[in-house]
C-alpha cells in the first residue's frame, strides 16, 4: 500500500471517528423513565398491536384490568352472526358516532399516571369516577343501540353466547382455583400437658 492511499485511510478514518463521537455527545445522557412511564409506553405499544383502543367494536384485550372478557367489547359478540352489509354499516356508524373524544382520553391518560405515581388529588379522584360513570352510561347507550340493529335470532345467538362465555369463565376460574397453590398453611396445635 502506498504512502498515499494510508493517508487518505488514516485521514477517513478519523473524520469517521470523529463524526460518530459527535453524534454520541450530543445526545442527553439524563433523559431517564420513570417506571411508570415505562408500563405506560408498553401499554402505548400494545395498543399499536390492536391489543388496545384502536379496535373497530370494543375496548381491546390490555385496556382494562380485572375486567375479565369485557375487553373483548362487542365485537366479539358479533363475529359469528352473519351480519348483512347494512348491519355492519349501521354498527359501524354507532360505534364511530360514540367514540370517546380526544380530549377524554387524554384526561384519562393523565389521571391514570397520577394515580399510578401516588399523586391524585381527590378532585382528580372525583373527575375520574365522574368521567368512569359517564363511559360506562355511554358504553350501555351504545349497547341498546347495536342490540336495536339485530334480527331477533341474532339476540338469541348473542344470549347463547354469553351463557357459554360464563361457563367457560367460570370453569376457568375453578381451575386456576385448583391449579394455585395454597396461601394459608394450616396451623399445628399441639397440647402440652
Amino acid at each position: 500500500m502506498s504512502l498515499k492511499n494510508k493517508f487518505f485511510t488514516f485521514t477517513a478514518a478519523a473524520a469517521a471517528t470523529f463524526a460518530f463521537s459527535a453524534i454520541g455527545m450530543a445526545q442527553d445522557p439524563t433523559t431517564t423513565t420513570t417506571p411508570v412511564e415505562k408500563k405506560f409506553e408498553r401499554r402505548q405499544k400494545m395498543e399499536g398491536r390492536g391489543m388496545g383502543e384502536g379496535r373497530k367494536f370494543g375496548r381491546g384485550m390490555g385496556e382494562r384490568r380485572g375486567a375479565g372478557m369485557r375487553g373483548h367489547g362487542q365485537g366479539m359478540m358479533f363475529r359469528d352472526l352473519n351480519l348483512t352489509d347494512a348491519q355492519k354499516a349501521q354498527i359501524q356508524s354507532i360505534m364511530a358516532a360514540n367514540k370517546p373524544g380526544q380530549e377524554t382520553r387524554e384526561e384519562m391518560k393523565t389521571l391514570r399516571m397520577a394515580k399510578r405515581a401516588g399523586v391524585l388529588t381527590t378532585a382528580q379522584q372525583e373527575r375520574m369516577t365522574a368521567i368512569r360513570t359517564a363511559n360506562q352510561a355511554k358504553r350501555q347507550t351504545v349497547h341498546e343501540q347495536l342490540l336495536g340493529v339485530l334480527t331477533a335470532e341474532q339476540k338469541t345467538q348473542i344470549e347463547q353466547k354469553k351463557l357459554e362465555m360464563k361457563t367457560r369463565m367460570e370453569e376457568r376460574r375453578q381451575h386456576r382455583q385448583q391449579k394455585a397453590p395454597s396461601t394459608t398453611t394450616p396451623k399445628v396445635v399441639t397440647k402440652d400437658n
